[in-house]
């Protein structure tokens, strides 16, 4: 504690270092006369007041920068307070620089009430030494007394000071007790020690809490960023945490702290997991909800310390939506890609872009290679489930034994052979999209009853199964054949042809739309050209004249082979009827429908072809295969033309 005599021997040497720069060292501590030296040389008045106060339009950024360190040093600022209450102490905090942050005490024993207002700079080249900026550059305790201090005006108090610094020891700012000279106790320094300790450790605390919470804040982040439904359950298969996924595919919420088993009926033994303590990995599951039945993937790990368990749902819908994509289920093609102009074809486009619009089951006809499955691509893609799959089935490839379950899937021990799991079926794979059956007419009549379920009911049962699943899959079919011809024969289901054809869409054939060549053949060269890495410069007009007359019985397809192969075997780039096929260039093929005219209306066609169709059927009685042979083309082609013209064929059996 200082006395009056000590200061009657500082005074006059700090008078003499004013006047000279000198002062004793035996009477003026070591770190002090430093200082003094410093302040000197920086040019400090020690008479003058200073001019400490930043620009204030720096003061907002500097106290939000330090906020941290101001909301933990105030509470421990006013526990110092409470106890020196009424002494005419003041309680000062800064940061790094010297800039007051926040301070307290008894103001009315300063000379001005905002000699110590957040924004003064107290460091020692604005007021030299001083408590706070003298302990921030010796980054040490000090207590700066009475006349030690450089400018007079503060030469009536004793500062105590300690500086507070982050976990690297790097210093944050500084805590000072500034009180009268003669006020000062011999504990003061160490409380103010003590204090800045104190707020070292609660900062400590809290950034250890606020990089956990930080991890914490992340982990859950991601985990709602996750499609899947994912839940912690303590020992007691209480839910201790549940994304939103999760609580909105079970209906629970976040927050309600339920038991598992009260939630998940059944389906799954979360008790009997939790005491084997064995992890399952994607295991689908059935679970029995008060709101209902839900089908997942599931995978429970066990947690080893605490005996819970975290849990992952993943909707069957979603993970098929997922494989769709990487396997390609999509459609590619939309009504862009469909060249031609004919009135055959913008008819057929016209009712293809009403069903886009539309939800209802869809028909589309046709002979083989007329783009049928284009069409049902771009209605697919023109409508609203252009974001679904689209799974496209030939019913006529699938073998006859496992249509079934190719198309509603099978429980696992369906039958010899099948997976383990089971495995879904391409109604199961389609939902939320689209399904195409192409070749409707040839699926057998007992997967028709199923499908007709399916249409009627909105859900599969697969084989082997119990549980009707729901399925929301709009269904698009497609055929060559004369279905009507076909419910005659008994080969079809008249009921599932009437929830078939609801809307009804006529391909035309690459006969009826002729006038079209002109545009479809130098689309295939060129396409032909750039795949095989060949030169294309274009089409003698004698090939299109060819091409014109040919009847096409492959329709597009056949077209477009022909075209790839002119671009292989030319030499020059330009395509020629030296190009063409033998056959071609002969007329060898059939073409009883194509007039050489070129002024012969399409109804002129029509007709034509259909008068000789009905020469036909009369010459062979009816007999469908011996009329098919006549005309050159295949039986399904002329079960497509009889339905297209409206011939019914038992009208000319004998």
């Amino acid at each position: 504690m200082y006395n009056p005599e000590i200061r009657e021997k500082i005074a006059p040497e700090w008078k003499r270092f004013c006047e000279t720069g000198n002062a004793d060292p035996s009477v003026i501590r070591d770190f002090i006369l430093l200082s003094w030296k410093r302040s000197r040389k920086m040019n400090v008045s020690p008479v003058k007041p200073p001019k400490n106060m930043i620009q204030q339009e720096l003061l907002p950024a500097i106290l939000a920068s330090k906020s941290l360190l101001i909301e933990t040093a105030r509470p421990v600022m006013e526990k110092i307070y409470a106890f020196i209450k009424g002494s005419g102490s003041l309680i000062v905090l800064t940061d790094e620089n010297g800039i007051i942050l926040h301070s307290m005490g008894d103001e009315e024993y300063l000379i001005s009430p905002d000699i110590l207002a957040p924004g003064r700079d107290y460091s020692e080249s604005a007021i030299g030494t001083n408590g706070m900026g003298t302990c921030i550059f010796e980054d040490r305790p000090v207590q700066i007394w009475a006349e030690e201090h450089y400018y007079m005006g503060f030469q009536d108090w004793n500062c105590s000071a300690a500086t507070i610094h982050d976990e690297s020891e790097k210093i944050l700012g500084c805590l000072n007790l500034a009180c009268h000279w003669d006020k000062v106790h011999q504990h003061t320094l160490g409380m103010v020690i003590a204090a800045a300790q104190a707020i070292e450790e609660q900062l400590k605390i809290k950034n250890v809490l606020a990089a956990k919470t930080k991890i914490l804040n992340e982990r859950n982040a991601v985990i709602e960023l996750m499609n899947d439904g994912i839940m912690v359950l303590g020992s007691n298969l209480c839910i201790c945490h549940i994304n939103h996924h999760a609580s909105t595919l079970l209906g629970v919420k976040p927050d309600s702290g339920k038991i598992i088993t009260d939630i998940i009926k059944s389906g799954v033994d979360f008790k009997q997991l939790a005491k084997a303590g064995i992890d399952i990995h994607d295991r689908e599951a059935v679970l029995e909800l008060e709101s209902g039945r839900i089908q997942c993937l599931m995978s429970v790990s066990v947690i080893k310390d605490s005996g819970g368990l975290v849990v992952t749902l993943k909707e069957s819908g979603s993970i098929r939506t997922f494989v769709n994509r990487l396997t390609g289920a999509r459609a590619v093609f939309t009504f862009d890609n469909i060249i031609g102009s004919s009135d055959a074809l913008k008819e057929a486009l016209d009712l293809a872009r009403i069903a886009a619009g539309s939800t209802s089951n869809t028909l589309i006809l046709g002979e083989n290679g007329t783009g049928k499955e284009m069409i049902a691509q771009s209605i697919h893609t023109g409508g609203k489930r252009k974001n679904g799959p689209f799974i496209a089935v030939n019913c006529g490839a699938l073998p006859r034994n496992l249509i079934q379950s190719e198309l509603f899937g099978y429980e696992g021990g369906a039958f010899t052979g099948s997976k383990k799991d089971g495995n879904p079926g391409k109604f199961e794979l389609a939902d939320g999209g689209t399904i195409f059956l192409d070749e409707i007419g040839d699926m057998p009549l007992e997967a028709q009853v199923s499908l007709l379920r399916v249409l009627q009911t909105g859900e599969v049962v697969r084989v082997g199964g119990k549980y009707p699943k729901k399925v929301d899959v709009r269904i698009i079919a497609a055929t060559n054949r004369n279905l009507v011809t076909a419910i005659s024969d008994n080969t079809f289901r008249e009921d599932l042809f009437f929830r078939l054809n609801v809307l009804t869409i006529s391909v035309p054939s690459l006969r009826e739309r002729a006038e079209d060549i002109p545009v479809l053949a130098p689309f295939f060269a060129k396409k032909a050209a750039l795949s095989l890495g060949r030169a294309f410069s274009g089409i003698d007009h004698e090939v299109l004249k060819i091409l014109a007359a040919h009847p096409f019985p492959g329709n597009i397809r056949e077209l477009e082979n022909i075209m790839e192969r002119a671009v292989n075997v030319s030499r020059t780039g330009f395509i020629t009827a030296d190009e063409l096929p033998a056959a071609l260039k002969n007329k060898s093929i059939l073409t009883w429908h194509v007039s050489n005219e070129p002024s012969l209306k399409t109804d002129g066609l029509k007709d034509r072809e259909k008068q000789h169709i009905i020469e036909t059927l009369k010459k062979s009685g009816g007999n469908m295969r011996q009329a098919a042979k006549a005309l050159g083309i295949a039986r399904s082609s002329l079960y497509a033309r009889l339905l297209k013209f409206g011939i019914e064929k038992d009208s000319f059996r004998q």
